[in-house]
């Protein structure tokens, strides 16, 4: 019994502790305007709070008896039970548009902070106890890895395979807490059993069994969490944000630490120096081209890259890890420590000292410059093969070059991205930069360009040392998104005859929409991203020398919409919302368009612009419309002398539509309308998957 409640009380952990992140990850989401940089700061946290529940057991295991370490552990795991943390769908009453970093972390603490520290602790409390246990050391501590490994991978692979595509996100977390209950009382029964365990080891360490503390316990975690994050980042610049985005670099993560650990990734170690050179060269160039390739493909190089760099740098963390039970648990406070740090590297100081995604590349280079200085010097429980004196140094100086070369290449590569450059910031939300481009002609074509997806330009003119913009009427939009014959202008030719049109914008960008608003109109744009709203007004005249009377709101659309009246007030509502190249979703969800509906005249036009490289939208659009008794068309234009294709959707009743075909000629198609609505395709707030809509 007391062996299956210790199997029981460690995998259940494990699952609970990996099933929970990617669930409030997607909780946040829509709080925090769908960014990417949440699952980010999700990380982060936990990171954060692993750390201090490992220093919770080190704590516990190295000043309390045991007796009572049984009593305080079971009690606390009592407490957290009884008072339920946060889990519900509600979120805390913060301000969420500022601070948002600082925000997502109170938020998650105040949700499952005590919860995710018992748990992060208990696997090193169960381990401890029974290490200590003469009855089981010397077969449960083997095993004790094995069975943890397995629940965590349990709980990430099932998450976006089973749980998220069929349960609602109230009843997964419903599910959770009654695991969690049963986790709890499996505790409880495992301390009784060991209680009437007599026989304890001596914990007295002599002399010759000391551990030496190693520095590198927690420069290569750390380099393994920076490389697992910044490769989530890089991921879900372009791609969606989505469960199946952060479980999957997680996975890969988790898997370096079994193969490496279990000894099963002796090739790569044995060929260390050429995959730590394709490792750094293929990051290299993702940073600099990896935007350029299709979904799939981007997705099976950077989980490949991570996979390498990650085996290569635990697998020289196994091969210094301490050789006795006895000294594992600062080996694991030491590991948690260096997650923190990671964490802290990506999160904080990373946006604060690059405007680029340098840490991606960087980190890769400083895992070679690691391999380097621990080239041969291996202490602890596994030995590498000898190498001779000479293979030994030419490795050496192949991973030292190796690194000095990439350290170059990377800053090379860097600045060719940013020589057009002429202002860029970088904060929660992502990169904002500003690039001028001579066209041929010697116009100057100023773009934002949002990561590495453009969403939006203005043309100049150069005179006597001064630039002109180009108007309307000259062609200054020619090449847009919103040129002449796109799905947005057909809808705003639609309203014009409307003396005091009312129009709301989701989505900023350059601020090029306020160049259709007349005299008389009322536009309300709403932007998440405050440097973008600084770029729009100091770097381009859109909003400055447009007709209609416009203003900015800052922060999310969906909580700003929220807190005011639903009065039908919009005769255009156009959502062209992109962080990147990815849509939030939760601007996208039933519930979202029955609050633009609310906040749209009856005779009101919906706007969304899908053009998207990733994901198709219609399908989710098309029920949507359905439900709300109106009707869904789409209108392609692929510009004939260059430019940017663009796809919009509108949406609006059907007598409305009407018109708009007319205008169109045959420039439009209908979205079909299904016999019935199709909940598994409808997004709601509590249930929705970006994974049936990916264009792999």
């Amino acid at each position: 019994m007391l062996k299956l409640l210790s199997i029981f009380s460690v995998f259940l952990g494990a699952f609970l502790s990996f099933q929970i992140q990617p669930m409030l990850g997607k909780l946040m989401l829509p709080h925090f305007g769908g960014a990417a940089s949440v699952w980010l700061a999700s990380m982060m946290f936990f990171q954060s709070v692993l750390f201090l529940g490992y220093l919770y057991a080190y704590g516990l295991t190295k000043m309390v008896k045991q007796r009572r370490q049984w009593l305080i552990h079971s009690s606390m795991l009592v407490v957290a039970l009884l008072t339920g943390g946060g889990l519900d769908n509600q979120m805390p009453l913060i301000d969420t548009a500022s601070a948002p970093l600082v925000n997502v972390v109170v938020a998650l603490w105040q949700k499952v902070g005590l919860l995710f520290l018992l748990l992060a602790a208990n696997g090193v409390l169960v381990q401890h106890w029974l290490v200590t246990s003469k009855q089981l050391s010397s077969q449960f501590s083997k095993h004790w890895y094995a069975w943890s490994n397995a629940g965590a991978m349990l709980a990430l692979l099932s998450y976006p395979v089973f749980f998220e595509p069929r349960f609602a996100l109230l009843l997964q977390l419903d599910f959770w807490k009654l695991l969690f209950s049963g986790f709890v009382l499996a505790v409880i029964a495992l301390v009784f059993y060991l209680s009437k365990a007599t026989h304890q080891h001596d914990l007295n360490q002599s002399a010759s069994n000391k551990t030496r503390f190693n520095v590198f316990w927690i420069i290569l975690p750390m380099l393994g969490v920076t490389m697992l994050m910044s490769t989530t980042a890089m991921m879900t610049q372009n791609i969606p944000s989505m469960p199946l985005m952060w479980i999957a670099p997680l996975v890969i993560y988790l898997l370096s630490y079994i193969l490496t650990f279990a000894k099963s990734a002796r090739l790569l170690n044995e060929y260390q120096v050429p995959f730590t050179i394709f490792v750094v060269v293929s990051a290299m160039l993702m940073f600099a081209v990896g935007s350029w390739f299709s979904f799939s493909l981007q997705v099976v190089v950077y989980l490949t890259i991570l996979l390498l760099g990650c085996v290569l740098c635990h697998g020289k963390l196994a091969e210094i890890a301490p050789d006795n039970s006895l000294g594992i648990s600062s080996f694991y406070l030491c590991i948690s420590f260096g997650g923190l740090l990671g964490g802290i590297v990506v999160t904080i100081l990373a946006p604060l000292l690059f405007t680029e995604t340098l840490e991606y590349p960087l980190v890769f280079i400083l895992l070679a410059s690691c391999l380097c200085v621990l080239q041969g010097k291996q202490v602890g429980k596994w030995q590498a093969p000898k190498l001779s004196n000479t293979r030994l140094n030419l490795q050496r100086f192949v991973l030292a070059s190796l690194a000095v070369v990439a350290l170059f290449g990377t800053f090379y590569l860097n600045q060719l991205q940013l020589r057009y450059e002429v202002a860029a910031e970088r904060n929660f939300y992502g990169k904002v930069s500003i690039r001028d481009i001579e066209l041929d002609n010697g116009d100057i074509e100023r773009r934002i360009v949002d990561g590495s997806t453009v969403h939006g330009w203005q043309r100049f003119k150069k005179s006597t040392g001064k630039m002109r913009p180009i108007s309307f009427d000259e062609g200054g939009l020619d090449g847009l998104y919103y040129q002449q014959g796109t799905g947005i202008e057909l809808a705003f030719r639609q309203i014009k005859h409307l003396p005091h049109a009312n129009i709301a914008v989701i989505g900023l960008g350059a601020g090029v929409l306020s160049s259709f608003g007349k005299a008389g109109d009322n536009m309300t744009f709403f932007e998440l991203n405050p440097n973008v709203i600084d770029f729009a007004h100091s770097h381009f005249s859109y909003l400055a020398d447009s007709q209609a009377d416009v203003s900015v709101i800052p922060g999310d659309a969906r909580v700003n919409l929220s807190r005011k009246a639903k009065a039908r007030e919009f005769d255009l509502f156009v959502i062209d919302a992109f962080t990147s190249d990815a849509i939030p979703a939760h601007l996208l969800t039933f519930e979202a368009f029955e609050l633009y509906q609310q906040h749209t005249s009856e005779e009101g036009i919906l706007a969304i612009h899908v053009s998207n490289s990733h994901l198709d939208l219609t399908r989710v659009i098309q029920q949507h419309a359905q439900a709300l008794s109106l009707e869904a068309l789409l209108f392609r234009h692929l510009p004939e002398n260059g430019g940017l294709a663009s796809d919009w959707v509108l949406v609006a009743p059907s007598n409305k539509l009407a018109m708009l075909k007319q205008l169109s000629g045959l420039g439009y198609l209908a979205l079909n309308q299904q016999s019935g609505l199709d909940e598994e395709v409808i997004w709601r707030d509590q249930h929705h998957s970006l994974f049936s809509l990916l264009k792999i």
